[in-house]
């Protein structure tokens, strides 16, 4: 007997697989509901009001089949990903390596002089320790860039040839038989200036030939135009081109005795008789002579006799 205010529901069944109701096998109304089970399939049948037949699965839920789910599926499947594309293996690329797998230790071994790897702090420190590559920054350190050193400063620009520069003099070595040193100068496809205002002066040897050159002030960074002044050649020739060649003092001159026994040239005040010891054809000039008494001629004797004004 339904109660009061309730709708009977009528409950029909079937053991014949795949057997489902039609929508008038099923009443709907105001009198009862009918629902339908098919035990073979495991499945609930009811009819809607818009007399539609509906399937309720009384089932566990497979591959196949649907139905309710299990817990069990249901831990399991919240625990897998959301669909979409995800990284399946991961591989590193020296110095990183990869243990692989979707789950990889990533890691890299420190750097060493024959392993690429990570810097270190310790040696970030080292190096952060080192002279800059190029110059060092401050006091009276050794700069240097390539074949070129300067102390307590920055070398001029050279090129072409090594050098060595402290403040505005420098040493220089150009090829296997050149080598100087110059003074307000640097070589970058010619000598120029260092420094403005200030003459510049070169010695160079080259082959045995000792020279030195001079050059007026000029503009730093100009060309400079050394004029060669004394000469030394391989030959031991002295060329003086400037200026005049300065003996000593009083009394001082040119010894000839390297190549003639004893034979010399002295300058003084006074006669040289008695005074200077002299071999036969020495000269003697006397700053402090007259007529026929300023140059003197060594005609006799070894010791300091036998001088004759003319």
């Amino acid at each position: 007997m339904a109660a009061t205010g309730k709708t009977p529901i009528l409950l029909y069944g079937s053991t014949t697989a795949s057997n489902v109701p039609a929508a008038g096998n099923l009443t709907n109304s105001s009198d009862g509901c009918e629902i339908a089970i098919n035990v073979a399939d495991k499945n609930l049948f009811f009819k809607d009001a818009t007399n539609t037949v509906n399937t309720v699965p009384i089932r566990q839920s497979s591959a196949s089949s649907s139905g309710w789910l299990s817990s069990i599926d249901w831990s399991t499947f919240n625990g897998k990903q959301p669909a979409g594309t995800y990284v399946t293996s991961v591989t590193g690329t020296a110095p990183v390596v990869s243990s692989g797998g979707t789950t990889p230790v990533i890691s890299m071994a420190a750097a060493t002089g024959s392993v690429n790897g990570y810097l270190t702090s310790t040696d970030w420190t080292t190096f952060n320790s080192k002279v800059s590559s190029q110059w060092t920054t401050s006091g009276f350190n050794l700069y240097y860039s390539g074949n070129f050193v300067g102390i307590g400063g920055n070398p001029s620009a050279w090129a072409s040839i090594p050098a060595f520069q402290m403040a505005n003099g420098s040493m220089y070595g150009a090829g296997t038989t050149d080598v100087g040193m110059v003074q307000n100068a640097y070589f970058n496809g010619g000598w120029k200036y260092i420094t403005s205002s200030i003459p510049a002066s070169l010695y160079s040897q080259s082959n045995g030939v000792h020279a030195w050159s001079y050059a007026a002030t000029g503009t730093a960074g100009s060309a400079v135009t050394f004029v060669e002044a004394f000469k030394v050649s391989n030959t031991s020739d002295v060329t003086v081109n400037l200026g005049n060649l300065v003996i000593g003092t009083s009394g001082k001159g040119i010894d000839f005795s390297a190549t003639a026994a004893g034979i010399i040239w002295r300058t003084g005040v006074g006669s040289p008789e008695g005074v200077v010891t002299a071999a036969v054809g020495s000269l003697y000039t006397r700053s402090d002579g007259g007529a026929n008494t300023t140059l003197y001629v060594k005609q006799s004797g070894t010791g300091n006799t036998g001088w004759a004004a003319k």
